[in-house]
């Protein structure tokens, strides 16, 4: 039996114009699978800086891929010190270069669902983040987590 249509909503903050529209057109390609198999409608946008997502975070979104270092003097744990009121309700996963183990420790530690590195498979890595949070909290809507709405 097919769920009934939902919108899942996914915000991508990062300030490189190139990786910023890799990763939107990957994740489009993701979610409209998701659309097509599982009848899950979504809205997908991107952000080339923390201030004009700042703006628009009263959308609420449920999953953000939110770059590490931001350029304009935001980095991706301030953005997630800022949504500390909202954890419960948005999955995030900090993307970055960074190779430093504890950098990605503490990015979990503070709020982020995981950390994906910016390297050849940043792209499948992505897909399955979305693809298993969709999955774990929406698809799988039993399980009591209010993800998505």
């Amino acid at each position: 039996m097919k769920n009934q249509q939902k919108t899942v909503k996914v915000a991508i903050v990062d300030d490189s114009d190139f990786f910023n529209s890799v990763i939107s057109r990957h994740v489009e390609q993701t979610l409209e699978k998701l659309n097509i198999h599982e009848q899950i409608d979504y809205t997908l946008h991107s952000f080339l800086n923390a201030r004009d997502f700042m703006r628009n975070y009263p959308e609420q979104y449920d999953i953000l891929l939110l770059d590490y270092y931001l350029g304009d003097g935001y980095t991706g744990m301030d953005i997630i010190e800022v949504l500390e009121p909202y954890k419960n309700n948005i999955v995030i996963a900090i993307i970055s270069q960074q190779k430093n183990l504890q950098t990605s420790r503490i990015t979990v530690s503070k709020g982020a669902t995981t950390f994906i590195k910016k390297d050849r498979e940043l792209l499948e890595s992505t897909s399955l983040f979305v693809e298993d949070m969709v999955h774990a909290n929406f698809i799988s809507k039993n399980s009591g987590n209010r993800f998505f709405a």
